[in-house]
């Protein structure tokens, strides 16, 4: 189970589900007005060197069994991706970072760039 920040984007409701990381994708009605909501994404990341990339987030990674998968989604959507053994994306600048994950559907709200 995980819990999943979403954001409506036209009333700003802010809403947190847990749910199971199979249906992390599943969409979301806002409880308010009814609009399809915004995932939100806190990145937490491990850097290896000094500018922050490459980077492994566990923020938006999958399960060690849905790797395969996840990297034939990405590589499909334009956005090869490596993943860490427990299923945590490599990000190796921050356009690839920012690719996917408009690529999956997160919003990084803690952005600092604009992301």
């Amino acid at each position: 189970m995980a819990e999943y920040s979403f954001k409506c984007p036209e009333c700003e409701n802010e809403q947190t589900v847990t749910r199971v990381m199979a249906d992390y994708d599943k969409p979301l009605k806002c409880e308010k007005c009814g609009t399809k909501m915004a995932r939100l994404l806190s990145v937490s990341g491990k850097s290896r060197c000094g500018n922050g990339y490459p980077m492994a987030s566990y923020a938006v990674g999958v399960g060690a069994s849905e790797v395969p998968a996840a990297m034939e989604v990405d590589k499909k959507g334009g956005v090869p991706t490596r993943y860490t053994k427990d299923g945590d994306p490599e990000f190796t600048s921050r356009g690839h970072r920012k690719k996917y994950l408009k690529l999956h559907g997160f919003h990084d709200r803690n952005s600092y760039n604009g992301d």
